[in-house]
Order: C-alpha cells, then sequence, then structure tokens
C-alpha cells in the first residue's frame, strides 16, 4: 500500500443536518486543509486522496452517511475525527422540511430512503445490543411505518398522504441512532472531537480553533472567511456564502408544534440529556 502517513485523514462526521455542511467549509477554508463533500467522494478513492503530493497535509471528508463504518474508520492511520452534534430539535426540523425527490414527488429528507430512512436501516445494526434494546419500541413503531410508505409507494400520489408527525418519527429515531455511535467509537478506541453546532455559531473563533488544535494545524483567520471564498449551495441546500451566524439556533421550538417536539422529547430526551441538551 503507497505510503499516506504524510497526510493527516480528518472524517467531519455526525448526523445529518447537525453542522457537517459548515465544519466542511469552515475547514476547506484553511490554507493547509483540502476538504472534500460526499456529493463528491467515494469510499475507495480515500488512499488516493492521502497518497496526492499535491494535496495539502491535511485531507477532510465530510462522511456523515459512513459514521456507522467503524472497521473502515479504523484502518486510517493518524485520523481525527470530528463528530458534529445539534440540538436534536433544531436538527429534526432541519431535516423535516429539507426536501427530496422521490420517486418524482417532493418528500421530506426525514423519510426518505437517501435520507432518514436509509440513515436508520444502514446504522441500527450497528449499535450494542443494550442500546438497541433500548429503541425496541420506536423501531416498533419504524417497521409499521415502513411497512405503510412501502405500500403507499405502489401509486406515486399516495406517497403525498405521509403526515408530518410521521417525518418527524423518522427525523427523532435517525437523530436518536446517529448520536447513539460516539459510545461505540469510544469502545473501539476511535478518538473523536465534539463539535456542537450551537457552540460553533456563537463563539467561532474559539470553537473553530479548538477544532484546529484537535487536528494539529495552526490558526488561520481564513476560516472565519469562508463565506467569501465560496460558491453556490452544499448538497443538502446549504448556502456556501452565508457567514456563520446563529439565526437557525433555536428553529425547532419556533417551527414543530407541541405533539411533534412531544415525538422528539419520547424518543430523544435520554441521548440529549446526556449530550447536555434539555428538551422542555
Amino acid at each position: 500500500m503507497p505510503e499516506i502517513t504524510s497526510k493527516t485523514p480528518i472524517l467531519i462526521t455526525g448526523c445529518q443536518r447537525s453542522g457537517t455542511t459548515l465544519m466542511n467549509l469552515v475547514l476547506n477554508s484553511h490554507p493547509k486543509i483540502w476538504s472534500i463533500d460526499e456529493d463528491v467522494f467515494f469510499l475507495p478513492s480515500i488512499y488516493a486522496y492521502l497518497c496526492n503530493p499535491r494535496m495539502p497535509p491535511f485531507v477532510a471528508f465530510k462522511l456523515p452517511e459512513y459514521a456507522h463504518l467503524l472497521p473502515f474508520i479504523k484502518t486510517l492511520p493518524d485520523r481525527r475525527v470530528i463528530w458534529c452534534i445539534r440540538d436534536p430539535l433544531d436538527a429534526v426540523w432541519s431535516m423535516v422540511k429539507l426536501r427530496l425527490n422521490l420517486a418524482g414527488i417532493s418528500a421530506s429528507w426525514a423519510v426518505h430512503t437517501g435520507g432518514g430512512w436509509g440513515e436508520i436501516i444502514n446504522s441500527i445494526w450497528v449499535l450494542s445490543e443494550k442500546q438497541k434494546s433500548a429503541l425496541a419500541e420506536p423501531m416498533k413503531e419504524f417497521h409499521r411505518l415502513t411497512d405503510k410508505f412501502v405500500k403507499l409507494s405502489q401509486s406515486t400520489k399516495d406517497l403525498t398522504v405521509i403526515e408530518r408527525e410521521e417525518c418527524v418519527f423518522m427525523a427523532a429515531l435517525c437523530w436518536r441512532i446517529k448520536n447513539e455511535m460516539p459510545a461505540l467509537y469510544q469502545a473501539e478506541n476511535i478518538d473523536f472531537h465534539i463539535a456542537k453546532y450551537e457552540e460553533i455559531v456563537a463563539e467561532p473563533k474559539e470553537r473553530i480553533e479548538k477544532v484546529l488544535d484537535y487536528i494539529g494545524a495552526e490558526w488561520s483567520d481564513e476560516v472565519l472567511r469562508h463565506h467569501q471564498k465560496h460558491e453556490g449551495k452544499s448538497i443538502g441546500e446549504t448556502s456556501n456564502t452565508r457567514p456563520i451566524d446563529k439565526d437557525s439556533v433555536g428553529r425547532g421550538k419556533e417551527n414543530l408544534t407541541q405533539a411533534e417536539q412531544d415525538i422528539v422529547k419520547s424518543i430523544c430526551e435520554q441521548a440529549a440529556t446526556e449530550w447536555g441538551y434539555e428538551l422542555n
């Protein structure tokens, strides 16, 4: 295998809609970091990037969809893992409102096969038996909804009757399952740095500096000017020209009904509390 120790691989991961795109843009603005988004990355190509002499000392990969691939992550020498996390109410709302094409109609990311539904299928199997046991009841509802969605998919127009509360449920279960994984990382001795979205947008210089310290890269003011260095939109309809701000904090409480917030609380509260989030 080619020598790759001269490059430090950085994995930006966590649950989708939790700041992975922002972190990707920020790091890509650093003069010694090249960051690669998930829509242009294929897993087998990682070593090609790391072996490329034209790449800078640090190569970052935004890979929330590969968060469950612990055996793969463990193969990377000198890796740095950044686990992005966000208040579950805000993350769920962001999942629900993002729309993707599904069989010719606009569907919530939360129930899309390439979104929340698919993430649950891909990720649940890696959890420990104890973790799975704690999710037994939500998983029963997940299987019931899956059966319903499969029947609805037989007629494209029927997919439009998926209820918003069902989307909220799927999004909340996705958040819970994905944010159970750091415990598995710890058990496998996979080191990681927690990047809370709320802290990043509230104290960008201080929090990004901690990320760079963890990576082993020196500070650069360029990381605070990512919005001036990029154009267009990233996957997930994130504006690349939007500066770091706090406008998206608290949107979950503003836009989810009390019944929807109760769904999130019933699924996520235990894990949310452990992460320092209060679902009141």
